[in-house]
């Protein structure tokens, strides 16, 4: 039952990623105002990433208790990547925004930079969920 829990946990955690990163964030930007789509995505940012947290603290409980160490290890370190990104990346990211805006050359190339990072951390985030759950599959 845990076991299933965790599978169930996991694949949530993925279609939701996978749902915000390739349907609502183009989306947004596709159909609203630069200023308003950015505005949204500041404000929907720390909830995207405490959901990751949950669900992969979910998952992580659920694989434990299945005492699969494996998908435990895969949970926990998307769940250590999520809190890092809304504790840390996100809000330096903020920091750097209004240079950034500005045209500061130092604030756009800081903000480019934690926004690759985080960009890279949701793509190993996203990779990591699938491939456990093909693991099951396989």
């Amino acid at each position: 039952m845990s076991h299933l829990l965790a599978l169930y946990a996991t694949a949530l955690l993925l279609g939701v990623k996978l749902f915000f990163s390739f349907v609502v964030a183009p989306m947004v930007f596709a159909n609203l105002p630069p200023a308003t789509a950015a505005g949204f995505m500041r404000a929907i940012f720390p909830l995207y990433y405490a959901v990751t947290i949950a669900l992969a603290l979910l998952a992580l409980l659920a694989f434990v208790v299945a005492q699969d160490i494996r998908g435990a290890i895969v949970l926990g370190a998307i769940a250590a990547l999520g809190l890092v990104s809304r504790q840390i990346l996100l809000p330096r990211i903020e920091h750097w925004r209004p240079g950034r805006e500005a045209g500061e050359a130092l604030a756009t190339t800081k903000f480019r930079a934690l926004h690759r990072v985080s960009v890279l951390i949701n793509m190993a985030q996203m990779l990591g969920a699938a491939g456990l759950l093909f693991s099951f599959v396989l």
